[in-house]
């Protein structure tokens, strides 16, 4: 009876957030312990945009909502991930890297542009170039970072998870 009602309490929350999500409503988000921890090892500092984002939390990290010049920009950054990544030796720039390789699966939208992140806390950059296409962007976004276990989201954090995994264990 406990795991279905925490279930059922995590449906609600999910739900909320891709409420959210569809009306532009981003909440105040932190920065990840890992990637505050990156930055100081590496002596660089976290800007402004990387300390006080604005954007939506999900199971894998965080979509953040970034409005510059007009145009429309979500940053994703990972925190689990992110800490597996610092874990084995490897950086959030390297995380990217893998990140933008495995998202070549997707069938993106011409209005969408996936890029590396545009802030140090950040993996990718996904550039929304149509401003007109602001509803259907976040309704595809949507489906690719929220719906639970089954969205693509979930499946490349598991494949990403899986290489980590098996590079190790090859050492």
């Amino acid at each position: 009876m406990k795991r279905k009602t925490a279930e059922n309490s995590r449906n609600t929350q999910e739900k909320a957030i891709e409420d959210k999500f569809l009306m532009g409503e981003a909440s105040a988000l932190k920065c990840p312990p890992s990637h505050i921890v990156e930055c100081s090892v590496n002596g660089e500092a976290l800007s402004e945009e990387d300390t006080d984002a604005r954007g939506y939390a999900f199971s894998w990290g965080q979509l953040l909502e970034v409005v510059r010049d007009d145009i429309v920009t979500w940053e994703i950054r990972f925190e689990k991930l992110h800490r597996d990544f610092l874990d084995v030796n490897k950086t959030s720039r390297e995380l990217s890297d893998r990140f933008l390789d495995s998202i070549g699966c997707l069938d993106v939208p011409d209005f969408l542009l996936f890029k590396k992140g545009s802030l140090k806390s950040s993996s990718a950059a996904i550039i929304l170039t149509d401003p007109k296409k602001e509803k259907p962007a976040r309704k595809y976004l949507l489906s690719i970072v929220a719906r639970g276990n089954g969205s693509p989201m979930i499946s490349l954090v598991r494949s990403i998870r899986r290489l980590i995994k098996s590079n190790n264990d090859s050492k």
